[in-house]
């Protein structure tokens, strides 16, 4: 699972370049994702096994984010490693895991400046809502910017690779 793979490649840097690190709290600029005052609206995940389904492709009307059998830490890491450009905080206290799809029309403050093209829209078509307002509608959850404690990695040692 991805947990066992971030593992290895963690012992495997460790290993490698002698480094050394812990993990800290600091107070960042970021993305902090709650429960809607309408509850969420997530559907229980039918598929078995430990890992998720991503993907990103285009709507009629925008572009559209599926995670299939993913938690919403998943959903949260994946915003934060592909969409935004600040961390993206969990404080919905939601567990198990969830099929989810978001819809939205993307902007440029999204997918580090370079959104993906919309495809036009069809006559009588609305655009799909920005991705805030769409979580919101879509998922019963709220995406908002605000100062929150993050976790960080410190690195307190690290030296040239060892030989192979």
């Amino acid at each position: 699972n991805v947990d066992q793979l971030r593992n290895m490649v963690r012992k495997l840097i460790t290993d490698r370049y002698k480094l050394t690190f812990h993990h800290d709290k600091r107070e960042l600029a970021a993305f902090v994702l709650t429960v809607g005052k309408t509850g969420q609206k997530l559907t229980p995940s039918e598929a078995k096994g430990l890992l998720p389904n991503i993907g990103v492709g285009s709507a009629t009307n925008g572009m559209k984010l599926t995670l299939q059998n993913a938690t919403v830490t998943d959903f949260t890491g994946f915003l934060q490693f592909l969409v935004l450009d600040r961390p993206v905080v969990d404080q919905t206290g939601i567990a198990g895991r969830y099929d989810m799809t978001v819809t939205f029309t993307p902007d440029d403050s999204q997918f580090n400046g370079h959104p993906p093209k919309v495809p036009a829209l069809a006559e009588g078509t609305e655009p799909a809502p920005d991705l805030y307002s769409a979580i919101q509608l879509q998922l019963g959850m709220k995406l908002s910017a605000e100062k929150t404690q993050v976790d960080v990695i410190a690195i307190d040692h690290v030296e040239k690779p060892s030989a192979n």
